[in-house]
Formats: C-alpha cells, sequence, structure tokens
C-alpha cells in the first residue's frame, strides 16, 4: 500500500512570490496532527514530501515519533509533470507516505485510471485527503480516497488493506 496526500489547510493562495514558504493554518496544524494519529507508515515506509513548507508541515507528526528522515522530492512539487511522480510510486517501499499538491494529485489519480486503477468510493480531493493506493508491482490495481472529515477513516483504510491482502493471495 501507499499512501498519497494532499496537503493540509494552508490558509490562502497569494500570488506573491514565496507561496512555496506558506505555513498551516491553524485548521491545517490540526488535520495534520489528526493524520499522524491514524496514518503510521507501515514498517519499511517512508515518508516523502514536496519541498513546499506545507507539505513538510503536513507530514512532520508522522516522522517524529519514528525519527524518520522526510525525503524531499521535485516529483511532488506544485505544477511538476506526472510521469517523475508516477515512477517515483512504483519506486517507493510499501506503506510509503506522499505529500503532494491538489493539481498533482488529481493528475496521478487521472493516469492511474487511465491505466486500470479501479478507483472505490467517490474522489475526494480536499486538503487533507489520503488516497491509499494499493500497489502490485508496478501496478496499482485499486485506490481508494479517505476525505479528511471522514468519520470511518481507519475503517476505510482496512477494507483497502484487506482487498490488497486478497490481490496477494
Amino acid at each position: 500500500m501507499i499512501y498519497l496526500v494532499r496537503h493540509a489547510h494552508a490558509g490562502h493562495r497569494t500570488t506573491a512570490p514565496g507561496d512555496e514558504h506558506r505555513q498551516l493554518s491553524a485548521k491545517g496544524r490540526r488535520e495534520a496532527l489528526t493524520l499522524s494519529r491514524w496514518l503510521v507508515p507501515g514498517a519499511g515506509g517512508e515518508i516523502y514530501s514536496s519541498p513546499y513548507r506545507r507539505c513538510v508541515a503536513t507530514v512532520e507528526l508522522l516522522a517524529a515519533p519514528r525519527d524518520a528522515e522526510i525525503i524531499i522530492s521535485e516529483a511532488l512539487e506544485e505544477g511538476a509533470a506526472t510521469e517523475p511522480l508516477l515512477e517515483l510510486l512504483t519506486t517507493v517501499p510499501d506503506e510509503s507516505v506522499l505529500c503532494t499538491h491538489g493539481d498533482m494529485l488529481r493528475k496521478v489519480i487521472a493516469a492511474l485510471e487511465q491505466q486500470g486503477t479501479v478507483r472505490h468510493r467517490r474522489a475526494a480531493w480536499e486538503k487533507g485527503t489520503v488516497w491509499a493506493l494499493a500497489r502490485d508491482g508496478t501496478q496499482f490495481p485499486h485506490a481508494v480516497a479517505i476525505a479528511p472529515k471522514a468519520s470511518e477513516k481507519q475503517q476505510r483504510l482496512e477494507e483497502l488493506r484487506s482487498l490488497s491482502r486478497q490481490l496477494a493471495a
């Protein structure tokens, strides 16, 4: 399983230079804390982030208890090309978490669906959304979006993990 996360809420976008340094808002800090309580990278999983401050801040609480390094990747950066991120998804260790931006999330999920990925449940794009991607080699047969406000986050994640185990059997 690979977890593709849209960064938490970071207030309003500006057109001024330096948007990549925008911090999480109070709402975003709460979303990041909630995320850290239920999305725990599995053994061997790594944590990747766009270089933008709001992405790094979203996954810092995931990394801290494990004393894990956050690996910065330009493939996750806002406005990046889709192919490098698709390649990154196929090479990261299982149970890795990758934090990116809304535009990249939409492009990658669309590309995966064109490759045959079956999306379970409705698509979700809001800030703080996690897409759990079941990986089989270099393919992603199943994906499910877990919205940040979903009260069934853990249940949805367990459903996808169960589906992933069934595929592997």
